[in-house]
């Protein structure tokens, strides 16, 4: 006799899916958004001017990619695989 599954189980897994996919699909658009970190039009931004972006690339220059790919991995390739928690 196979194991009953629970459908709040089940309906929690389709939504965590479907909230994922939404995550990726808005996160492949590269159309424009405001900047983090900038003021109301005219002010110019929170930054200081002596901000050293010197390490940037270095240390974020992969983050996009990164990020995709651990999105990725928390939808299951199969509608019955358990979504991973966090």
């Amino acid at each position: 006799m196979s194991e009953r599954r629970d459908p709040m189980f089940d309906r929690e897994l389709a939504r965590r899916r479907e909230n994922e996919k939404k995550d990726l699909d808005v996160e492949s658009r590269h159309g424009e958004r405001p900047l983090e970190g900038l003021s109301p039009e005219g002010a110019g931004t929170t930054w200081t001017s002596d901000q050293d972006e010197r390490e940037a690339e270095r240390v974020h220059g992969h983050d996009e990619e990164r990020s995709r790919e651990a999105s990725r991995l928390q939808i299951p390739e199969h509608p019955g695989d358990p979504l991973p928690e966090g």
